[in-house]
């Protein structure tokens, strides 16, 4: 959880509803998880990021009892696996490193090898998305069709309102 917005808020007059704090308070969340995680890892621990804890934020907050200026990023939950997990292959390098300036080249080229190297692994294999909206869908199910379907959703409308609600997006 963020918390430094409502300390700044007591002790000084602050602007924390423009979406620059929004978005800070976002960023360093998501590193503090990511430095968590690894600590995690290192120590033989396994875990994932939970971001369905933002389907119920209100009774998240509720539960946990979050002050105004602080909200639910993600969970993360930790754990000793009982077995070695399964490693999802990664993206190339090449489709998302960019020196001195932004350039989709090859980018196409880069998306249908890792869609053959998720399909290859099977990684994907009774994971389809909204399968009930592509009854007539026949070509591979691939990681491109998977993350398209998934974002051609409006995931978790309700939480614009609530960030509002928390003194966050209102400018």
């Amino acid at each position: 959880m963020y918390q430094f917005g409502s300390f700044l808020k007591k002790k000084y007059a602050t602007h924390s509803d423009y979406a620059e704090l929004f978005i800070i308070a976002t960023v360093d969340a998501a590193l503090v998880a990511e430095r968590a995680m690894i600590t995690a890892q290192a120590l033989g621990m396994g875990g994932v990021m939970v971001g369905g804890i933002r389907n119920n934020p209100d009774e998240v907050d509720k539960l946990i009892k979050l002050p105004k200026l602080v909200y639910p990023v993600m969970g993360m939950s930790l754990g000793f696996p009982l077995e070695p997990s399964k490693l999802k292959p990664r993206l190339n390098i090449n489709a998302i490193y960019h020196k001195e300036e932004y350039s989709d080249l090859g980018y196409e080229k880069h998306i249908a090898e890792y869609d053959a190297v998720i399909n290859e692994v099977g990684y994907l294999k009774g994971r389809e998305q909204l399968v009930e909206k592509y009854p007539n869908f026949n070509g591979l199910y691939s990681w491109s069709e998977h993350t398209a379907r998934r974002h051609a959703e409006i995931v978790r409308p309700h939480m614009k309102s609530y960030l509002e609600s928390k003194g966050f997006m209102k400018q």
